[in-house]
């Protein structure tokens, strides 16, 4: 079985390490395991691909999901649409 690097081996700076440290450990499950997926070029190619594999993510299993600065690099009134589906489809999946 490998071993899984620690954060200090990582060669990260402090503010990156903590973020994952919290990421990690303080949300979700809380064992040190997470999965990130890349879906940057969904938010500039359509929400509907977005909101589906958010909805996809959240029906496999995981416990939140994080998007960046690309939900706000549009439209205002667009972003605010975006974000009450993409509520909607968090509400459905409630963390306990």
């Amino acid at each position: 079985m490998n071993q899984r690097p620690g954060l200090d081996q990582l060669g990260l700076d402090t503010g990156k390490k903590t973020r994952l440290h919290r990421i990690l450990y303080e949300h979700g499950l809380g064992n040190g395991t997470a999965i990130f997926l890349p879906y940057d070029q969904g938010l500039e190619h359509g929400d509907g691909v977005m909101l589906e594999k958010a909805r996809q993510s959240m029906e496999a299993g995981a416990t939140g999901l994080i998007f960046g600065r690309n939900v706000w690099q549009r439209e205002h009134a667009e972003s605010l649409r975006f974000v009450m589906q993409l509520k909607d489809i968090l509400a459905k999946y409630p963390s306990g």
